[in-house]
């Protein structure tokens, strides 16, 4: 991947381009194929976490509003840019705060006579700082954006060339919780595993991530992102900003995910070749 290593050098003090090679921000370091590639992430993910909570989040800001679609702070999303709209907007981005915003498609009706009816965004979102970019010969890019902060949309500013918006950061609220953050480590961890028995694959990485989460904020988020299976499932976690509450939730929808899983493989069991339509 190509890394645009002139810009970024001013936001990150680390920098993962590929599996075979780490360059720093001065390009003269580089270190081989053997190293523990899982390690070394998490090692910079430790640090880029560090420089996230610095970072100023823009009055404005760029925003791709998506169907199904919802990041959360800390995590990192691959995307694939493609439309001309899009380009002209990563572009702009990585020449200034490299910042933009992702927002689910709301699901109210709306009469679709415009891109701003027809791409009605949910007013809660997540803003990320693009991590890496590689751009295409064909012109379209490879982007990593992370997940930097919660924020609400007061207006949108302008639908061309791409859409802008006016937002208000939003924090989580953080109280004094009575709730034991190891044993939601591992409370959540059983879940995991418990999903795996039914056929789901997590990397090992995603799940190191996880385990090396310092509070409970993140620990939520990330497993957010990574867990729960529908999209309306994660807008409505993003949406909670108690963090206690949050991952109460988020506890719930894996253990009734479970269920039906677990409802599933029964039915199945139940019928000849495994069909439950032929009942």
């Amino acid at each position: 991947m190509r890394c645009d290593k002139a810009n970024m050098s001013q936001f990150c003090p680390t920098l993962y381009c590929d599996e075979t090679s780490y360059c720093d921000i001065k390009g003269a370091e580089y270190l081989p194929k053997e190293v523990d590639w899982i390690s070394f992430r998490l090692a910079i993910q430790i640090r880029w976490v560090a420089f996230l909570m610095k970072v100023e989040i823009p009055t404005e800001v760029p925003c791709m509003t998506l169907g199904n679609t919802v990041l959360f702070p800390n995590a990192i999303m691959p995307l694939y840019i493609f439309e001309t709209r899009y380009r002209q907007m990563l572009a702009d981005a990585l020449a200034s705060s490299r910042q933009f915003a992702i927002a689910k498609l709301s699901k109210e009706p709306k009469t679709k006579k415009s891109i701003a009816e027809e791409e009605c965004p949910c007013q809660h979102i997540t803003v990320g700082v693009i991590r890496l970019s590689s751009l295409n010969q064909d012109g379209t890019s490879n982007v990593l954006l992370q997940g930097l902060a919660r924020a609400r949309i007061d207006r949108i500013v302008q639908e061309t060339p791409y859409r802008k918006i006016a937002i208000t950061p939003v924090r989580s609220e953080s109280v004094e919780s009575e709730i034991d953050f190891d044993k939601c480590k591992n409370q959540l961890s059983k879940l995991v595993k418990a999903k795996e028995a039914f056929g789901f694959n997590y990397i090992d990485e995603l799940k190191l991530q996880i385990d090396q989460a310092q509070t409970l904020d993140t620990l939520t988020d990330l497993a957010a992102f990574s867990f729960c299976a529908e999209p309306e499932q994660k807008q409505y976690l993003l949406e909670i900003l108690n963090t206690d509450e949050r991952f109460k939730a988020l506890i719930e929808i894996l253990k009734k995910d479970i269920a039906m899983l677990q409802l599933k493989q029964n039915l199945e069991n139940d019928f000849p070749g495994g069909d439950i339509a032929s009942n």
